[in-house]
C-alpha cells in the first residue's frame, strides 16, 4: 500500500458478532499505518480469528526543499542553511563548493546545516553550489537520489 492510501477491509458476512485488534466493531476497518491487525469473530456455531499484517510503502519521490538564499549574519533569520527532507533517509551527503569548486561544507546528517562559515571564518557573499545525495525508499526498494543546485549567500 502506499502511504497515501487507506485500506479498507470488510468483516466476512458470516459472523454475527465481531472486534477488531483495535477495538473497533465496525462493520469495515479502515487502515491507514503499517502493522498486524487481527480479526476475531463469532459465527452461529463457533470463534475464528484471523490475523493480517500490512505494509506501507513510498509511491511518490519525496519532496524535499532547499532554499536559493541565507544569510548568517546572527540576527536569528535564515542564519543556517541546509536541505529539508521529510523522508527517512539511510544514507546522506551533503556537500557545498565555491566557485572555484572547493568544498567548504559536508554534512552526513540531513538535521546538520552550514552557518556560513569556512576554515573558520565567514564565507564571501555570492553564489555557492551544492551537490545532494541521499538514498531512500520507493515502492518497498532503496533507492539512490541525486540532485545540485546553488545557494546565495547575503549578509
Amino acid at each position: 500500500m502506499c502511504y497515501e492510501d487507506t485500506l479498507r477491509v470488510p468483516v466476512p458476512s458470516n459472523l454475527l458478532s465481531w472486534q477488531w485488534s483495535t477495538g473497533s466493531r465496525n462493520a469495515t476497518l479502515a487502515i491507514t499505518t503499517p502493522g498486524t491487525y487481527r480479526l476475531t469473530g463469532q459465527t452461529e456455531l463457533c470463534t475464528a480469528s484471523d490475523s493480517f499484517t500490512v505494509d506501507f510503502y513510498r509511491c511518490r519521490p519525496c519532496d524535499w526543499y532547499a532554499p536559493n538564499v541565507f544569510s548568517p549574519n546572527d540576527d536569528g533569520w535564515n542564519d543556517c542553511w541546509q536541505v529539508f527532507l521529510p523522508c527517512e533517509s539511510f544514507q546522506y551527503r551533503l556537500e557545498v563548493f565555491d566557485r572555484w569548486g572547493n568544498l567548504i561544507f559536508s554534512a552526513d546528517d540531513p538535521d546538520t546545516c552550514w552557518d556560513g562559515y569556512w576554515r573558520g571564518k565567514e564565507a564571501p557573499v555570492g553564489v555557492y553550489l551544492w551537490r545532494l545525495e541521499w538514498e531512500g525508499e520507493l515502492f518497498g526498494e532503496r533507492k539512490l537520489f541525486r540532485d545540485a543546485g546553488d545557494v546565495t549567500v547575503v549578509r
